[in-house]
């Protein structure tokens, strides 16, 4: 944890004009806030355009490595069609595992954006419109929850995409929280660095 510690690295997204809490946004700025969800389902689309080309097309759906690469380019056109600046204190991890506070949905988009990051999030995720094509497109590893041997699944997954270079990313609460309290970890997904004696960065996410 010490080592984690040194290697803390807080994330603080901000708008690049005024902010406003989302209620108040949307009815202060109903054309802005239509406008950029509008860009964002666009990116989308062009997004799997662009995975059909780039990823598969080339052979490289075998890839950890290029998945995440295609992920951090696409997160940053997100945030960019957003209106989200990302302001990144400290050096992010080039290999190992990436642990992180979780406030929402976005925290992939932010944490994405700025390394080459093989996330892990539930299995939920995988059926939602778009959302769920574009994670798996990105080479989420997806958790069942409910299911315990499924651990065995995932955690093997690990090991090939260190080996290329890429960073494996989880939130160790287990779920999103508003912040200020830090919640008992699931200690299962510590296996594979303990393991491997991989370095394990910790980050810190907050908006404003």
């Amino acid at each position: 944890m010490d080592a984690a510690r040194q290697n803390a690295l807080p994330l603080v997204p901000t708008a690049p004009h005024d902010t406003f809490t989302l209620g108040d946004g949307w009815r202060r700025h109903p054309f802005r806030v239509a406008g950029r969800t509008g860009a964002f389902v666009f990116l989308m689309l062009v997004a799997l355009v662009d995975y059909f080309l780039r990823i598969r097309l080339r052979g490289h759906t075998g890839s950890p490595r290029r998945r995440a690469e295609w992920h951090e380019l696409w997160s940053r056109r997100y945030l960019r069609a957003l209106g989200v600046e990302v302001t990144v204190a400290g050096r992010p991890p080039e290999r190992g595992v990436l642990v992180s506070n979780h406030l929402g949905y976005i925290d992939v988009l932010v944490l994405g954006s700025i390394l080459p990051l093989v996330m892990v999030a539930k299995q939920e995720v995988r059926s939602w419109p778009l959302v769920g094509w574009l994670c798996r497109c990105a080479g989420v590893i997806f958790l069942i929850r409910e299911r315990r041997r499924d651990l065995l699944r995932v955690i093997a997954a690990f090991p090939p995409a260190v080996a290329e270079g890429a960073v494996v990313g989880f939130y160790p609460e287990g779920t999103s929280t508003n912040g200020t309290v830090v919640l008992p970890f699931k200690s299962s997904l510590f296996a594979p660095p303990v393991r491997s004696q991989w370095p394990v960065t910790a980050a810190h996410v907050s908006f404003s």
